[in-house]
């Protein structure tokens, strides 16, 4: 049952961190398209809020059907596993090869456990920034015809992330 826990956890543990790759390689390159132009004509701003809503829409799907639970029973198996190592190490007199193997278990899980809360922070943050820098470009950019359009804009860009 181990060995396939493991295998379990370890494929889509590689999934997660190669989607979240992917959704981060999208935002930057979107991130870099608004950063780089000036946003002065209606035309340029739709496309780039229409390819920030799709990615976001994206990840909201992504988060809604699947991620969200597989992060949740992450951090309640792993966590309950890293701290029950953890008591192990710290409280229980062990000989010095059982000492040394839950604390190389506990240094094993415990990287694991960062490494993926890392990664989906990775993609929180990338879209934080992608939508700061268009509300920046907007509100730099905007006169008093467009204010209302993107004002209403802005609203819409509400996303739930990982």
């Amino acid at each position: 049952m181990t060995h396939y826990f493991y295998n379990i956890v370890l494929y889509h543990g590689c999934y997660f961190y190669i989607m979240c790759f992917y959704l981060n390689i999208k935002l930057r390159r979107n991130l870099l398209n608004i950063y780089k132009t000036k946003i002065k004509f209606q035309r340029k701003v739709y496309k780039y809020i229409k390819t920030l809503h799709s990615i976001h829409i994206e990840i909201q799907e992504y988060n809604q059907y699947f991620w969200s639970k597989y992060l949740f029973i992450l951090w309640l198996f792993m966590g309950s596993i890293c701290l029950i190592y953890l008591y192990l190490c710290i409280f229980k007199t062990l000989d010095l090869l059982h000492k040394f193997v839950f604390i190389y278990s506990f240094c094993i899980f415990t990287s694991f456990f960062i490494i993926q809360i890392m990664t989906a922070s990775s993609v929180n943050s990338r879209v934080k920034s992608c939508y700061k820098i268009l509300n920046s470009k907007m509100s730099s950019n905007s006169n008093q015809r467009n204010k209302r359009l993107f004002t209403r804009i802005t609203f819409d860009l509400k996303v739930y992330c990982f």
